[in-house]
């Protein structure tokens, strides 16, 4: 267990310059910092297999321990000094009380003094290890103080790296990667509380005029304002993704039948589909956002992340050609088997 390090996090390599920074705990609750160049992979789990060995290098270093050791070692150097001196004043005691009680004091109380002077000796001597025992402590703190700056750095850095990692840079709306993971976890719950699931496949009509006629800048805008207006429209438990360009995902957990669905929506459709103002290059513009969406539901339409999505995709653009805003992927099956 020695050379053990509990993981606290990783980060991708992109982020870091071709290095994966780690926060990592020892056994002994110590904070260390780990920093791998080129690795393999940053995979956690892979990071875990193929960096061992680079990990255990970065094991506790014994620069702590024994800074807390000679601290140690040089208390009890200055507990024997006191000692010492404790002994010192009391044999001078005793000799001046010897030499009080007997004719001739002169001598003992000689001898006291020197006792008493080696006394304040070692006290002067005690108290100068004490100082730089003082400033060994203050050291100490300081560099520990360092080190948890550094780890508080190392664990922000590699939360703001996981966080970008499966997020979408434009809108901050969750990515293909983190939807794909939160639908197999769907799967998981649908299948234990009996839940029916529904994925809409999201597409907005016509995107490329929107670009073509008011530039990138706005067609950026209008991608933010439909991950807001999706996002506000969902509720708390869903998952709103963007896939990528002009299409958005959107997870909706635990629904109520095609009815329900449906009522859902148009909410959506609705919401997309209000007035909206953005400010062009030279004037105030107000494109017309309209989209197609498509939905398939878990059971019926598929059992696994691509053949759910793969159905609300072709949905869509069933709902696209038809021009009825959205689809059910059932009614595509439908549809399909005509001859």
């Amino acid at each position: 267990m020695r050379n053990t390090l509990i993981f606290r996090g990783w980060a991708p390599a992109h982020n870091f310059r071709g290095s994966v920074c780690f926060a990592a705990q020892t056994p002994h609750g110590k904070h260390v910092i780990v920093k791998l160049v080129n690795p393999m992979v940053s995979r956690p789990h892979v990071v875990e297999t193929h960096m061992r060995d680079q990990l255990a290098a970065t094991a506790e270093s014994p620069q702590h321990a024994l800074t807390l050791n000679r601290l140690v070692v040089q208390c009890q150097n200055v507990k024997a000094l006191l000692d010492e001196c404790a002994a010192n004043l009391s044999e001078g005691n005793e000799g001046l009380r010897a030499q009080l009680e007997s004719g001739n004091p002169m001598p003992l109380v000689a001898r006291a003094l020197e006792d008493i002077e080696a006394a304040k000796t070692k006290v002067a001597e005690a108290s100068a290890q004490l100082i730089g025992m003082s400033q060994d402590v203050i050291n100490e703190v300081r560099d520990r103080t360092m080190v948890d700056h550094q780890f508080a750095a190392a664990v922000e850095q590699e939360q703001a790296a996981r966080h970008s990692s499966v997020h979408d840079s434009l809108t901050g709306l969750p990515n293909r990667l983190l939807f794909d993971e939160r639908l197999e976890h769907a799967f998981a719950l649908a299948g234990r509380h009996g839940w029916a699931l529904a994925v809409m496949f999201v597409d907005l009509d016509d995107f490329k005029a929107i670009n073509d006629s008011y530039g990138h800048d706005v067609g950026d805008d209008v991608l933010r304002i439909v991950a807001r207006r999706l996002k506000a429209t969902s509720r708390a438990d869903d998952t709103v993704s963007r896939r990528g360009g002009d299409e958005f995902l959107c997870l909706l957990l635990d629904t109520d039948g095609n009815g329900a669905i449906a009522t859902a929506v148009e909410r959506f459709v609705r919401a997309l589909e209000a007035p909206c103002t953005f400010q062009g290059r030279d004037r105030e513009v107000h494109p017309v956002i309209k989209a197609s969406i498509g939905i398939s539901v878990f059971p019926e339409d598929g059992t696994t992340a691509n053949a759910l999505v793969s159905s609300a995709d072709k949905a869509m653009y069933l709902a696209k050609r038809s021009g009825s805003r959205y689809a059910f992927a059932s009614r595509w099956q439908d549809d399909s088997n005509v001859p």
